[in-house]
């Protein structure tokens, strides 16, 4: 598995348990003082794009139109990017590629920027544990070509268009070296990325044993929100901040306790995981306290466009594969989640999941 074990410890686990959240503080933010690095990142890599045949890369059918889940098979090999109705029918294999685990949506559903591994990782960077590597493309919907867009020593996750679709963010590690059998690096940050250059600028600041996940552009395109995780063995704390856009810079707390915000269409409401609840997921008013728990834990949490539902992925511990499933945001189906994926039958592994409208 390519993913250490704090790698899945940060990120959570999904697990039914009936207790409630523990209440926000409802304090007012507080600037945390830490202020972002916001120089554009030198790309002085001598190494070349990785391209699309050494990735393995096909292109099976066009995205279908109208409202579907997008979602990945990291079983295949190579690797399989999918789309199906809501309710879980129509299956479509869109494209193929090498090791596809981190992925997301344009707003207007033209580009889906994804990243995957180097299958020369060894090679070009004397690194032996699998998928320490990962660079982002650019997939078009309507070609259906590939672009690189980043390169050099690093893993970009968390993909995340921003309103006009002019810039990516993306959790991004890098400068891997090895320590002794492990591979390490200097942790996650925040990064966006211009799409017209390919530049990318850290707009999280570089901070020990801390990961920053899950970036979220609020409509307007003023703020990032995203969440920081910060080791303290033996414990770790979890907590939402944002930050402005376009520099990035000071960020002020949303939440504390909470994980991976996921901001609503209109930009009202937000999900987020409660981490000391096992991951369950509450949604709440923008601004507000009170939270109501939609779904009693899960990962990769997506509205769907009208803002009435989300989809999830629910990790089987048994069987080592994740479903997906969807639930009212009102609370209603919190104890009867729709599976519209069951991971034991289709005998796939997803790691990602969007919720888009093609039109």
């Amino acid at each position: 598995m390519r993913r250490s074990v704090l790698a899945l410890f940060v990120l959570g686990c999904s697990s039914a348990d009936p207790a409630q959240p523990s209440a926000d503080t409802g304090a007012a933010p507080e600037d945390t003082g830490a202020v972002a690095d916001t120089k554009p990142i030198e790309d002085t890599a001598t190494i070349p794009h990785t391209t699309p045949d050494e990735i393995s890369y096909a292109a099976v059918n066009p995205l279908p139109s109208g409202e579907q889940l997008i979602f990945n098979d990291w079983n295949a090999t190579p690797n399989a990017v999918f789309s199906m109705k809501p309710d879980g029918s129509a299956v479509v294999e869109v494209f193929r590629g090498y090791r596809v685990w981190a992925m997301g949506v344009s707003h207007a559903v033209d580009k889906i920027a994804f990243s995957c591994g180097d299958p020369k990782q060894k090679e070009r960077y004397g690194l032996e544990i699998g998928d320490a590597i990962q660079h982002t493309w650019l997939y078009d919907v309507a070609t259906q070509k590939l672009a690189p867009v980043s390169r050099g020593n690093l893993n970009d996750e968390c993909h995340q268009f921003s309103p006009d679709d002019k810039t990516l963010f993306v959790c991004r590690r890098y400068d891997f070296a090895f320590d002794g059998e492990n591979v390490t690096n200097k942790g996650w940050r925040i990064v966006s990325i211009d799409l017209a250059s390919t530049t990318p600028t850290f707009l999280s600041p570089d901070v020990p044993r801390e990961f920053h996940l899950g970036p979220q552009p609020t409509p307007d395109g003023k703020e990032l929100w995203y969440s920081i995780t910060k080791l303290e063995p033996p414990t770790q704390k979890f907590r939402i901040v944002k930050t402005p856009l376009p520099a990035g810079g000071p960020s002020a707390e949303v939440r504390a306790d909470a994980a991976r915000p996921v901001l609503s269409p209109d930009g009202k409401r937000y999900i987020f995981a409660d981490p000391l609840q096992k991951s369950a997921l509450y949604v709440s008013d923008v601004g507000g306290t009170a939270s109501t728990r939609v779904a009693h834990g899960g990962t990769e949490v997506r509205w769907s466009p009208d803002g009435t539902r989300i989809g999830f992925l629910t990790f089987d511990s048994a069987n080592n594969c994740s479903h997906i499933e969807t639930a009212k945001v009102d609370g209603s189906e919190v104890d009867k989640p729709v599976r519209v994926l069951d991971c034991t039958k289709t005998k796939q592994f997803v790691t990602e999941l969007a919720w888009v409208v093609k039109k």
